[in-house]
C-alpha cells in the first residue's frame, strides 16, 4: 500500500467516504506534490527531465477499448505499462480479467516476469485517436529504453541510480469498475454535457519495502500514474482536481491507487 507524502489522516482511521484505509484519490495539493516529486526523483541519466508525461485520452475510446476485449467477465482490470521513446514517456495498455479472491482479485494474464508467454507486455498504445495494437517485440523496445535510460533517486538523501527490473515498476494495475468507472461517475455532475477528456500522468509517492507475489521491493520513491478529468470551459480546459471538501468518492480528485508490479503481479489487493 502506498504511503502518502503528507498523510491526510491517521493511517488507522478509515476513509470517511469508503470505509477503507487507503485513499484511492489525490487532492490538488497531493497531486501537485506527487508530480513535483516525480520530476525531482526520476530523471534521464540522472539529469534530464522526462518529457510529455501527460497523455490525453478520450474516455469513450478508453471505455470502448476495455469493453471490446472478449470473455473478461464482470470484473476487469486495466494495466498501465511504462515505456520511453527518446525522452518522452510512452504508456502501454492491457485489459485483465479479474476473479474475486479473498479481499481482492486474482487476474489473468499474470504480469510476473517469471511467468511464460507474452503476458508481461502491453497489448496496445494510444496514438491520440485510437488504441493501436503492439507486439511483445515492439513494446520491449519502449520498455528497454525506459529501463536503460531512466534513473531514480530513491530517497531525499540518496543519489540517482539505475532502475532495477526486479524492483522498479513494470506496470500499474487498476480495477476498472471500482476505480476507473467510479472516477467517471464521481465527476458526472461536473462534466455534464461539456466537452471533456481524461488525462494520465506520472506521479511518485514514497512506498515502504514490501514482499509481493512476484518479488520484493525496497522502500522509497517509485514511479506511479494517476488519472483525472478536464472539461472545456469558455477560456480553456479546467482540471477537475481540487482541494475542496467532497462527499462523493473521486469528485474533484485524481485516481492513483493501483497495485505496482513488481511486487504485486498476479493478485490485486487494496
Amino acid at each position: 500500500m502506498p504511503v502518502r507524502i503528507v498523510p491526510p489522516r491517521p493511517a488507522d482511521q478509515p476513509h470517511p467516504k469508503t470505509g477503507l484505509l487507503d485513499d484511492r484519490e489525490l487532492t490538488k495539493t497531493e497531486f501537485d506534490d506527487a508530480c513535483r516529486d516525480f520530476d525531482a526523483y526520476f530523471r534521464i541519466n540522472g539529469s534530464d527531465r522526462i518529457d510529455r508525461t501527460e497523455q490525453v485520452l478520450l474516455w469513450t475510446k478508453l471505455r470502448d477499448f476495455v469493453d471490446a476485449v472478449p470473455d473478461m467477465g464482470p470484473h476487469r482490470g486495466l494495466a498501465i505499462f511504462l515505456g520511453l521513446s527518446g525522452t518522452q514517456m510512452v504508456y502501454g495498455y492491457r485489459v485483465l480479467s479479474f476473479t474475486p479472491s479473498g479481499a481482492g482479485y486474482a487476474y489473468e494474464p499474470s504480469l510476473c516476469a517469471g511467468d511464460s508467454g507474452t503476458r508481461g507486455y502491453a497489448s496496445h498504445i494510444y496514438d491520440g485517436d485510437h488504441f493501436q495494437r503492439v507486439t511483445p517485440e515492439e513494446w520491449a523496445v519502449y520498455r528497454q529504453n525506459y529501463l536503460t535510460r531512466v534513473t531514480v533517486k530513491r530517497t531525499v538523501e540518496g543519489g540517482f541510480e539505475s532502475l532495477d527490473p526486479l524492483v522498479d515498476t513494470h506496470a500499474i494495475i487498476f480495477p476498472w469498475e471500482d476505480e476507473m468507472v467510479a472516477l467517471r461517475a464521481g465527476n458526472n455532475d461536473l462534466i455534464g454535457n461539456s466537452n471533456y477528456h481524461m488525462i494520465i500522468d506520472s506521479v511518485s509517492l514514497v512506498h515502504p519495502a514490501i514482499n509481493g507475489d512476484c518479488g520484493n521491493t525496497t522502500g522509497g520513491y517509485r514511479h506511479g500514474v494517476c488519472f483525472y478529468f478536464e472539461v472545456k470551459r469558455l477560456f480553456g480546459w479546467e482540471m477537475l482536481v481540487r482541494d475542496s471538501s467532497e462527499i462523493v468518492i473521486y469528485r474533484n480528485r485524481a485516481a492513483d491507487y493501483g497495485n505496482m508490479c513488481p511486487p504485486k503481479c498476479r493478485y490485486f489487493e487494496r
